[in-house]
């Protein structure tokens, strides 16, 4: 699950049956609550509405999707990634396979995947493994 207040992203934690959060008078709180799979998962994007989705290649151990996002502005995918499995490589090309920067960024369980939007859709591929080297 995740946690999203004034423009900071976190993955607030993991919880059974119920949770507690304080809540300041006057503030507000977004949760997004997934179940937990034991593989990584794309939990959310940087924007509300997006044009993005994602599918599990078992057999490649790898996250896969497309999104769109907007020109020239950063674009950021969170995805959940189990502590016994480590990303080994990630990748994004817009039409024409032509590539496209990413920068990562590895907390705890979540890794954060930004690029710049470009004016086609990026399609992005992130690869894992059991127990290898972390990224």
């Amino acid at each position: 699950m995740w946690h999203s207040i004034s423009g900071s992203k976190k993955l607030y934690g993991l919880f059974k049956d119920r949770m507690e959060v304080e809540i300041e008078p006057h503030d507000t709180r977004v949760f997004l609550i997934h179940p937990l799979l034991n593989r990584p998962q794309l939990i959310r994007t940087s924007r509300h509405i997006t044009g993005a989705y994602s599918t599990w290649e078992a057999s490649k151990n790898s996250l896969r999707g497309s999104s769109q996002g907007v020109p020239g502005e950063d674009y950021a995918l969170f995805i959940y990634v189990p502590k016994d499995m480590s990303v080994s490589r990630i990748q994004a090309a817009a039409t024409g396979s032509r590539q496209v920067p990413v920068r990562h960024e590895v907390t705890g369980n979540s890794l954060r995947v930004s690029f710049e939007g470009q004016p086609e859709a990026v399609d992005w591929k992130v690869e894992s493994a059991k127990n290898a080297g972390k990224l």
